[in-house]
């Protein structure tokens, strides 16, 4: 029985397994011999389920030439710092904190917006408006 296996960067692995009675931990066994991820990192999915390590193939109903999605199990915080893209104004953190926290040349295009501080709109007045309706009733 042939087990396709598409990792995150999109290569693609044919693992033989023995049959449907092979277990996830088998499976990942035979994926780190042949990818070098060690099992510990493996996360399974097919058909948007987690493959646990004590089930079987069978299990999750998984037949010959199914394709099964490796992704790596990372540690919190254990990510690459924000790299940053040089650009005619200088150096720009790739983050979307420091792009929301960095100033706008012109926020009057914005009137709504409360921080801007636009004459369009006085603040004092209320925001909310009141909308009266009439019941009417239905003729038979």
């Amino acid at each position: 029985m042939h087990i396709l296996v598409v990792d995150l960067k999109g290569n693609r692995i044919i693992v033989d397994v023995s049959g449907p009675d092979e277990t996830v931990v088998n499976l990942k066994q035979k994926i780190y011999e042949m990818e070098l991820v060690p099992p510990e990192k493996q996360h399974l999915v097919f058909k948007r389920q987690i493959l646990e390590d004590g089930n079987t193939l069978k299990d999750y109903l998984i037949l010959s030439d199914e394709t099964i999605d490796l992704t790596s199990i990372f540690k919190k915080g254990n990510f690459a710092p924000p790299q940053k893209v040089s650009t005619p104004r200088g150096d720009i953190p790739l983050s979307a904190r420091a792009y929301a926290a960095s100033p706008r040349k012109d926020q009057s295009k914005f009137p709504h917006n409360p921080q801007s501080g636009s004459p369009h709109k006085d603040q004092s007045e209320p925001t909310s408006t009141l909308i009266q309706t009439e019941k009417v009733e239905e003729v038979s």
